[in-house]
């Protein structure tokens, strides 16, 4: 895997051994609870890596594999092919991601989906893939992102007395999978990415009222298990 000097590395190109080692030492940051494997909005598989990725791997990684090299391979290379693994024609979704400069031999198309294939058998359970599946049939709202805030009022009665009103402001993210992205411009200048049909819903509730949301959705987990 080393390059020379200057030479930007591009994940695919490890070695069999090189891969399988990251896919290893993924596998089991993934059953301790290190790495969450989650699902994005449109249905791709994500890893969310802790921010201390770079010490947990200084003791573990291979003397010719680089820190940046593995959270590369994680982030860009088998997250795309735990995507393409669950595509219903999966070759042509490679074809489709993957740099063209990766697939200039022809015979790395068949490694590229060997590796997709161990990927998802690997680190893919029944959970993960009946998500993905219901993100890439639905046509429907999914909560996308949670924001949180809270405050006190300091609200005054009919007979002049003054409560203070503590509140959570509850900042709800709705995205539909599939939207087409728009782009915005920010109020420092920068063009910013936005789904075309995001919808941002700000609730204020007191505690109780927090607590009552939570109450009815545990009892529809309840109901569902």
């Amino acid at each position: 895997m080393e390059k020379e000097e200057g030479e930007k590395f591009l994940p695919g190109t490890e070695t069999e051994e090189q891969f399988e080692e990251v896919l290893s030492l993924l596998a089991g940051w993934i059953k301790a609870g290190i790495v969450d494997v989650g699902v994005d909005v449109d249905g791709d598989v994500v890893f969310d890596l802790p921010d201390e990725m770079e010490e947990l791997l200084g003791t573990q990684i291979s003397s010719d594999m680089t820190y940046k090299n593995v959270i590369s391979i994680i982030t860009q290379e088998i997250r795309v092919l735990a995507s393409v693994g669950l595509a219903k024609k999966p070759e042509q979704s490679l074809k489709r991601r993957l740099p063209d400069k990766l697939l200039e031999k022809p015979e790395k198309l068949n490694v590229m989906v060997e590796r997709s294939n161990r990927v998802i058998d690997v680190l893919i359970t029944e959970n993960v893939k009946q998500r993905v599946l219901l993100r890439k049939a639905t046509s429907a709202y999914i909560v996308n992102s949670l924001q949180w805030n809270s405050g006190t009022y300091h609200i005054e009665s009919g007979d002049k007395k003054k409560t203070d009103v503590p509140h959570i402001l509850l900042e709800v993210n709705f995205a539909r999978p599939h939207s087409a992205n728009i782009l915005t411009l920010r109020e420092e200048g920068n063009v910013g990415v936005s789904r075309n049909d995001d919808i941002t819903v700000i609730l204020e509730l007191h505690k109780d009222d927090l607590k009552d949301l939570i109450k009815k959705l545990n009892k529809i987990e309840e109901e569902t298990l």
